[in-house]
């Protein structure tokens, strides 16, 4: 494919065909891309946007540029993709796409993120924000924006996002959006600690009627951690179960995180409940589904996490927990 896609490339160029070329250039760099050749795509992605800039296709090399941006950030070569990304908001302005700036400076965040630059992460996603035209795309960008202001210790400005926010879910009637603000004002505001129980149950049952299994999962963990920390190991494990089903059940990004944060409390529990086998069930358990989404380097991580058990058990207590364990089986 990547023959027939140069030799084209070759024809187009030879006959003068710029603008046909940068199509070629960005569907060759799109295909690199899919088999995970970052760098040639990159640079197939920057012929092309320079191929589009040459023709005076604005909107076309505004898209190509972020495109490129996003290719250098998996090789990864972030100061080179936070410039590409820049030209790519740039042509975008210059071309009067919206989306285009928001997509670019919605990246630039995460590259600033990701280097724990909270100032230029919080700049950027307000850029993104003054080029949001969805109501959907401003609150979740309200509430990014008030998470890097949280980060930073700047309360009140966190506390002004989230209330922007949760006036724009209530004036679409986005209940699951309200819900998922609530909790994180009450985080903002200091109040998930001292929390009732029964105001976490409140809160629980809100979410898990309005179908939104990721807020509900999050808000059990909370429950099984202060259960943990107050000795209340029971109720721990009971939370951590309810937890864990629901993090299963989420379409959230961050599902896995909350998954993960359910069976090691999970494992917690039981090892202060004396089942051993149970921590060990628990254990392989999440590294077993966790590697079917995640790919091998989290079952890696896992195999340390059981090898440690060995020095933290000693050789008797281990050896009875894994017969035990494979007596179950």
């Amino acid at each position: 494919m990547r023959k027939q896609f140069l030799a084209a490339i070759m024809t187009a160029h030879e006959n003068g065909r710029a603008a046909q070329e940068a199509v070629l250039r960005g569907r060759l760099a799109l295909w690199e891309g899919q088999h995970g050749r970052w760098a040639r795509a990159a640079r197939q992605f920057d012929l092309a946007a320079q191929l589009a800039l040459q023709n005076e296709q604005i909107s076309m090399a505004a898209q190509l540029r972020y495109s490129q941006g996003l290719a250098l950030q998996q090789i990864p070569k972030p100061a080179a993709a936070e410039k590409t990304l820049r030209h790519a908001a740039e042509l975008a302005a210059q071309a009067g796409q919206t989306t285009g700036q928001r997509r670019a400076h919605e990246a630039l965040a995460e590259i600033a993120l990701t280097e724990g630059d909270l100032p230029t992460a919080t700049a950027e996603t307000t850029a993104a924000l003054a080029t949001s035209e969805e109501r959907g795309q401003q609150i979740a960008l309200l509430r990014g924006r008030a998470n890097l202001h949280w980060l930073a210790g700047h309360q009140p400005e966190a506390q002004a996002d989230l209330g922007r926010a949760h006036a724009l879910a209530q004036e679409s009637g986005d209940v699951a959006s309200q819900l998922a603000i609530e909790w994180e004002m009450e985080r903002v505001n200091g109040q998930q600690e001292t929390h009732t129980a029964d105001g976490m149950e409140a809160m629980l049952a809100r979410a898990m009627q309005a179908g939104q299994m990721g807020l509900s999962s999050d808000i059990a963990l909370e429950q099984g951690m202060i259960a943990y920390a107050a000795g209340n190991v029971t109720a721990a494990l009971t939370h951590a179960r309810t937890a864990q089903t629901n993090a299963l059940q989420a379409t959230d990004p961050s599902r896995y995180i909350t998954y993960l944060g359910a069976e090691l409390l999970a494992a917690l529990a039981h090892e202060k409940m004396g089942h051993d086998a149970a921590v060990l069930d628990t254990l392989l358990t999440c590294k077993n589904s966790l590697q079917r989404h995640l790919g091998q380097p989290i079952g890696q991580a896992f195999n340390e996490l059981l090898d440690a058990l060995l020095p933290r058990w000693g050789e008797a207590r281990f050896t009875a927990a894994l017969a035990a364990y494979r007596a179950g089986k």
